[in-house]
């Protein structure tokens, strides 16, 4: 499979379990490269390699590599089968999660340390294996898909509210024409019908309003909202309306 359909296909789950597991989306995305070899080799739709301890799904038997004591040996093993890569890539970071050797794994934002801490705990035998997955997530600017998009809608926009959700932001900015409004919003509403739309999104305090303080004039002016992220990225989205 070529590498940006496979990407492509992967970082939904990958970004899902980052929201609800707290474990690096760019990890997940670079093993299921390393493991799978883009998915080529993936028998019973097991993207990582896990193995069947503790598994009560179905399983299967493989030939595979291992290094012990730095030999190179080759043995038959036991490892889990899923009934799809979206299944394998979920299991996958609830592994980590469940398992207590890889609790210092979890929260951990630097993409190069994850990937030594994951071979540190014994995830891999291969002693090259961090360096390999760091190099696979700097070429493919897999580190990217550690920060969910901001997504946004203006609902209403008026001479009196502006009203609408956001998503992937810290806070919202309103401007008029091209002056700020009424400053920040800084605190969100519950919205049931957007974190339904958008599970990948853990907060369901995504709903924004304003109530427009300022005097607009007749005319054609523009409602727009800056999405400010925690790191300080900004999406703009603009809104015509005729008073």
């Amino acid at each position: 499979m070529l590498p940006a359909l496979f990407i492509k296909k992967i970082s939904p789950g990958a970004q899902a379990a980052q929201q609800k597991y707290n474990i690096l989306a760019s990890l997940t995305i670079a093993q299921a490269i390393l493991e799978s070899g883009w998915g080529a080799h993936a028998p019973g739709n097991n993207l990582f390699g896990i193995k069947a301890n503790g598994w009560t799904g179905e399983t299967q038997i493989l030939y595979t590599h291992e290094v012990y004591y730095g030999k190179s040996v080759y043995v038959n093993d036991v490892f889990r089968v899923y009934d799809s890569w979206a299944d394998s890539v979920a299991d996958h970071t609830l592994f980590l999660k469940q398992n207590n050797r890889y609790k210092n794994l979890i929260g951990c934002k630097d993409y190069t340390t994850a990937c030594k801490v994951i071979l540190q705990d014994g995830y891999a035998t291969e002693p090259d294996y961090a360096e390999t997955l760091i190099g696979i997530i700097e070429k493919y600017k897999l580190y990217t898909y550690n920060t969910l998009p901001i997504i946004a809608h203006i609902d209403v926009a008026n001479s009196v509210v502006v009203r609408g959700w956001a998503l992937g932001t810290d806070h919202v900015d309103l401007y008029i024409d091209k002056n700020i409004g009424i400053g920040s919003c800084h605190e969100f509403t519950a919205r049931p019908d957007v974190q339904k739309a958008y599970p990948s999104y853990r907060t369901a305090q995504c709903g924004f309003a304003f109530n427009v303080t300022g005097k607009i004039g007749k005319g054609r002016h523009a409602i727009k909202l800056a999405m400010i992220s925690k790191d300080k990225s900004v999406k703009w989205i603009i809104k015509n309306i005729k008073i």
